[in-house]
């Protein structure tokens, strides 16, 4: 399911499923395009994209869908993932630190490399993780 949320925003629910990555990173980069955002970061986003919904669907117990949020305004670029097992502030999500016990493998530091924040949250079987590109 894709909803289209004006002036600038997307939500994609993702089926916990590895074969779903190939459709969202096309949803992502017709979205992107559409919203002008310019095409080095069109590309990197899809990068973070691919490495922290493939996170999700590892993470993911019972095939539950994973919640990809996108937002673009004349600052900043912002992007969540997220199990839909619950709720969470997205306010109160703690900047994720280098070095921390959540981190684990590459995808994280190859995140890290190419937006300007990373935060992640878990509790109640629910993680989420944003990131924030500056434009």
């Amino acid at each position: 399911m894709v909803t289209l949320h004006p002036p600038r925003q997307l939500l994609v629910e993702l089926s916990a499923d590895f074969r779903a990555l190939a459709r969202l990173r096309d949803q992502l980069r017709t979205w992107l395009s559409d919203a002008e955002v310019a095409p080095p970061v069109r590309e990197d986003l899809l990068l973070v994209a691919t490495e922290l919904c493939t996170n999700a669907i590892e993470a993911t117990a019972h095939a539950e869908p994973i919640e990809v949020r996108v937002s673009v305004d004349d600052a900043a670029l912002r992007f969540s993932v997220a199990n839909i097992a619950g709720s969470v502030d997205e306010d109160e999500v703690p900047e994720l630190r280098h070095g921390s016990l959540q981190e684990r493998g590459r995808g994280l530091a190859i995140v890290r490399a190419l937006v300007d924040t990373v935060a992640m949250s878990t509790g109640d079987g629910r993680t989420v993780v944003r990131t924030m590109q500056l434009l």
